[in-house]
């Protein structure tokens, strides 16, 4: 089993959406909102600060200057 998958079944259907764009490149506010507010995903703003903030509290992802990073996630030695 993969180390970098390990807690991710903590994650909503939401929060793993928006992980799964954010581990391929950091992602902005603006472009997170394109992809899943203003899309065919149509989801509310509010889904998507929650599915943000779930992902920066379980320590998924950080939110800084670049935007949105996904955070590697290794296992302890």
């Amino acid at each position: 089993m993969s180390s970098a998958g390990h807690g991710v079944g903590l994650l909503d259907e939401r929060s793993h959406a928006v992980l799964r764009f954010v581990a391929k490149r950091p992602r902005n506010r603006d472009e997170l909102t394109r992809i899943f507010v203003d899309s065919k995903r149509a989801w509310w703003p509010e889904d998507l600060d929650r599915a943000i903030s779930q992902l920066v509290d379980l320590g998924f992802a950080v939110d800084g200057d670049d935007g949105l990073v996904r955070r590697t996630v290794r296992s302890p030695l």
